[in-house]
């Protein structure tokens, strides 16, 4: 159904009105009682088809859903074919329950808004320009951070904790340990193993590598000593306020020469796309201050929701509840929990909705474009909860027996590697690196003597979770990654209780994950930790399903595929000579 207003008018509107009665109506394109399928049919079977342009869209990736079902690019057309039949099959048993669903509407609004906003976003796109004289500032600009940083250094470093509140005798004891192992790393022993055995720093691990280190990052005592190494040398015992310290030099690095050849050839595009980003930007702020929509949450995230409805967002005529917010978070898990992570969803959703409304005023489309449109969205958003419900029943319906026997013939799948639940604090880097360090240092000595962990988080902290004390909740090895090695490899030394060192978090360091955990440093304190185990299929048969499922469902989707595709006498037809899958004509008969 097409608002007047959406055609011929600047009114704000329609194309993205809250949902399709009209396409509800009709069928599934290529699943109907029609008998007579089109000219371009590849495939019948009872009740629809599937044509050439839906197998070119599958094989071109424009049906993310069936290339995944198909196990790939490399899926033949026949086998897509059979694919593509057996979503349109899946949907149509699937469709009363689906189209009666708040995520099926809020599906197809986000990709019918989705197809118009990218024809915006490519306007606004084609009509950058990039000069040779902004290239040129560019580059200028990047030579002059280069140097800027200046030198860095490529060290090894062995640390002795020996500050104030380490006692007298035994900072005397880690003093000899130290002078007694420069004598031996001048004799040719392993700076490597030796920091593996003594050191006292986070990157002990590591052998006391240290990649890049720059002027400004440390104690300037410490500094002072280290940038007047030769290569290869080793320094005498360095004392600062933290302890103890041994460097050698490895490699001493200039600054990076700047490719300006190569940087004239990338940065026009990389310049085009900032410069259509900030546009895109400029638009959204113009069009939210002339629309002037209920957005219901504040910078931090905070939501306000209405009172009656429980809006938090109302623009033209969409609506976005809390219900609705409360589900997507239960959805996600925890890449929705946070305050900074709810605004973001809410942000792209109003950016999105005023997007929408500016390309119908723009593009002007029909009514009738306005309704394929539509229909379109609502076909796609059908096939994808249908088959997404499609396979949540089958992975419901494996027989119990099924799951006994999976976790007696392969036990290997029931293993669960090492997790923990780490709480962390993050200070970004300010304008004097070391003063950050000392800072750290100072709240770990606050925090080993008793602070509020959680409370200092909330206060103090920029980095993830910060709102909820900086538990990060369990992870494995594996998901840790995703913050930083070196707090992996902290971590994998703390025992329950214990609160690290101040780990030093890269400035190249950028994760969606982390959000503004970039360039400072890191505390982390290990909340709990579960070592390696099996899974009990009495207590944990809900993940071995689960497991099961991973392992076995290509070959189940597949089973079941083929008995409905049967069921419906799937015919693939030969494809037309010259065209994909295409075989020689055959020979004419009698």
């Amino acid at each position: 159904m097409v608002c007047n207003s959406c055609v011929g008018s600047a009114h704000r509107c329609a194309v993205v009105a809250l949902f399709m009665v009209a396409v509800t109506a009709g069928g599934l394109a290529g699943c109907t009682r029609a008998p007579q399928p089109p000219a371009d049919a590849v495939a019948v079977f009872d009740g629809g088809w599937v044509s050439r342009e839906e197998v070119a869209a599958a094989s071109g990736g424009e049906r993310p859903g069936t290339r995944r079902l198909a196990a790939g690019a490399s899926a033949s057309p026949e086998e897509l074919a059979h694919w593509i039949a057996w979503e349109k099959l899946v949907a149509e048993s699937r469709r009363s329950a689906v189209e009666r669903r708040r995520d099926y509407q809020l599906r197809a609004r986000e990709l019918e808004c989705g197809e118009l906003v990218s024809r915006l976003v490519a306007e606004l796109s084609s009509a950058v320009q990039v000069s040779d004289q902004e290239v040129e500032a560019e580059i200028a600009s990047m030579r002059a951070d280069r140097e800027a940083k200046g030198t860095r250094l490529q060290i090894r470093h062995l640390f002795l904790r020996a500050s104030d509140e380490v006692p007298a005798e035994l900072r005397q004891q880690k003093l000899a340990l130290a002078q007694r192992l420069v004598g031996e790393l001048r004799s040719g022993a392993s700076f490597e193993e030796l920091a593996q055995r003594h050191s006292e720093s986070s990157n002990a691990p590591n052998g006391g590598f240290i990649p890049a280190l720059r002027p400004g990052m440390t104690d300037p005592a410490f500094e002072q000593v280290v940038f007047a190494l030769a290569e290869g040398q080793v320094s005498d015992v360095i004392t600062t306020a933290s302890g103890y310290h041994i460097v050698l030099l490895e490699k001493r690095i200039g600054p990076e020469p700047v490719n300006e050849a190569g940087l004239r050839e990338q940065l026009p595009d990389m310049l085009r796309s900032r410069k259509a980003a900030q546009a895109r930007a400029e638009l959204v702020g113009r069009l939210r201050e002339a629309e002037a929509p209920d957005a219901r949450w504040n910078e931090a995230g905070a939501i306000d929701p209405r009172q009656g409805d429980g809006a938090i967002l109302e623009v033209g005529d969409f609506v976005y509840t809390a219900d609705d917010l409360n589900t997507a978070r239960a959805q996600a898990g925890v890449a929705l929990q946070r305050p900074d992570q709810i605004r973001a969803l809410l942000d792209g959703l109003l950016e999105r909705e005023l997007l929408a409304g500016e390309a119908v005023r723009r593009f002007q489309p029909t009514r009738q474009e306005l309704a394929e449109l539509r229909e379109r969205s609502a076909e796609a958003a059908l096939v994808e909860l249908a088959v997404r419900d499609e396979e949540a029943a089958l992975e419901a319906a494996v027989p119990l027996a099924d799951i006994e026997r999976f976790a007696a013939e392969q036990p290997g799948q029931l293993q669960v590697a090492a997790s923990y639940r780490p709480q962390v604090i993050f200070l970004p880097d300010g304008k004097n690196v070391w003063g950050t360090f000392r800072a750290a240092e100072r709240m770990v000595a606050e925090l080993r003597g008793g602070a509020d962990f959680a409370a200092m988080a909330r206060e103090r902290s920029t980095g993830p979770n910060a709102d909820l004390g900086g538990d990060l909740g369990w992870l494995t090895t594996n998901q840790m990654m995703a913050y930083d090695l070196e707090m992996v490899q902290v971590i994998g030394t703390l025992q329950a209780g214990e609160i690290s060192d101040p780990i030093r978090v890269s400035d190249t360091k950028l994760s969606t994950q982390v959000g503004s955990m970039k360039g400072g440093f890191l505390i982390v304190k290990l909340l709990d930790r579960r070592e390696p185990h099996a899974l009990d299929l009495t207590s944990d048969e809900a993940e071995v399903r689960k497991r099961y499922w991973s392992a076995n469902r290509a070959e189940i989707l597949r089973q079941q595929r083929d008995e409905r595709l049967l069921d419906a006498e799937f015919r693939w037809l030969e494809p037309q000579a010259g065209e994909p899958g295409a075989s020689a004509a055959p020979e004419p008969q009698g």
